[in-house]
C-alpha cells in the first residue's frame, strides 16, 4: 500500500518566450521537492537533468525529484507544479505541531515503487487529459480556498497514477482491496461535483467503493462523515454565489447542488448561525 500523498507547494505558470531568446540558458539548479511539468503547445526546446539531455516539444510531461541538478533552454512555456510527499497517518511534530517547508521537504525524499516506476519525460502521454489538470490545479492555486489541499493532492495523485499506469498497466487488478489512496479518488469527485446533487450511496455506485469504506475512510482521516464533508464543500461553494452574484438563494441551492431550497437554508442556518439572504446582506454592510 502506498502511505503517502502528495502535498501542493506551489503552482507556477511560466511564459518566458516574450523575455528571453531562443536557446537562452537558464542557470543550473538542484531541485529542492518533487516537480511536475507540463511544456505547453508550441514548446521547443531541451532540459539537462543530472547531466542527460532530453528534448521536450508541446504536450510533453516532465517528473523531477529532490536532489536533481536541473536546467533548461528556452523557448518553452510550461505550468510547474512543486510538491512534497506526506505520510497518511498522522505523525507528531515539534511542540507547536508545525514543520517549517525546507523540513518537510527533506522529510519526504521517500524510496517507493510506485514513486520510482514513474518516469522522467512523457512525449504526448496517451492516457487522461493531463493538461486539463494542470491548469485546473494552477488556477485553484490562485484561489486559496478552504480545502484545497485535498484537491490538489487528489490531482495530483490522479496525474501520478496515470503516469505511472503509462507504463505498468498492472497498476490496476479486479480483485484489489480498498485502500488509503481511495480517499483522494473520493475528494477528487466531491469537489468535481459541488454544484450536483449527490448522496453517498451514489458516490460508493459511480466509485465502485463501498459506503461502509466511504464512511471508514472519513473517519479514520478526516474525523468527520462523508455527509458533513460534502456539506461543509457545498456551504462554502454556496457562500461564494451569495457573495459574488445577485442570484437569487432558490437558484444559489439549486447550483450549490441542493434541490431543496428550504433544506439548504436549513443547513446554512445550522452551520453559520444566519440564513443565507442575511449572510449576504451582511456582507454586503461591511
Amino acid at each position: 500500500m502506498f502511505d503517502f500523498i502528495p502535498y501542493l507547494i506551489s503552482a507556477n505558470y511560466t511564459q518566458h518566450r516574450r523575455k528571453f531568446q531562443p536557446n537562452h540558458a537558464f542557470e543550473k539548479r538542484i531541485t529542492k521537492s518533487y516537480e511536475l511539468v507540463y511544456f505547453l503547445d508550441d514548446s521547443n526546446c531541451k532540459m539537462i537533468l543530472d547531466n542527460k539531455e532530453y528534448k521536450i516539444v508541446g504536450d510533453t510531461i516532465v517528473f523531477r525529484k529532490p536532489d536533481q541538478h536541473n536546467q533548461s533552454f528556452m523557448p518553452y512555456e510550461s505550468i510547474l507544479l512543486c510538491f512534497t510527499f506526506q505520510p497518511l497517518k498522522k505523525e507528531s511534530n515539534d511542540d507547536n505541531g508545525k514543520k517549517d517547508l525546507q523540513s518537510i521537504i527533506m522529510d519526504r525524499i521517500i524510496t517507493d515503487p510506485f514513486v520510482d516506476n514513474i518516469k522522467t519525460i512523457y512525449n504526448k502521454p496517451n492516457q487522461g487529459n493531463y493538461r486539463r489538470i494542470f491548469e485546473d490545479i494552477y488556477k485553484e492555486s490562485l484561489l486559496n480556498r478552504q480545502y484545497s489541499s485535498y484537491y490538489f493532492s487528489s490531482k495530483l495523485m490522479e496525474i501520478l497514477y496515470g503516469l505511472y499506469h503509462e507504463n505498468n498497466s498492472n497498476l490496476y487488478t479486479n480483485d484489489e482491496q480498498v485502500t488509503d489512496e481511495d480517499l483522494l479518488v473520493i475528494l477528487s469527485y466531491i469537489h468535481s461535483n459541488l454544484n450536483n446533487c449527490f448522496t453517498v450511496k451514489i458516490m460508493s455506485k459511480e466509485l465502485s467503493i463501498s459506503e461502509r469504506s466511504i464512511y471508514k475512510l472519513f473517519k479514520e482521516h478526516l474525523g468527520t462523515t462523508p455527509v458533513q464533508y460534502i456539506n461543509e464543500c457545498k456551504l462554502n461553494y454556496s457562500k461564494r454565489l451569495l457573495l459574488n452574484s445577485n442570484i437569487s438563494v432558490h437558484k444559489i441551492a439549486i447550483m450549490s447542488g441542493y434541490d431543496n431550497s428550504t433544506y439548504y437554508i436549513t443547513l446554512f442556518k445550522k452551520r453559520y448561525g444566519i440564513t443565507p439572504l442575511q449572510y449576504r446582506n451582511k456582507r454586503a454592510e461591511t
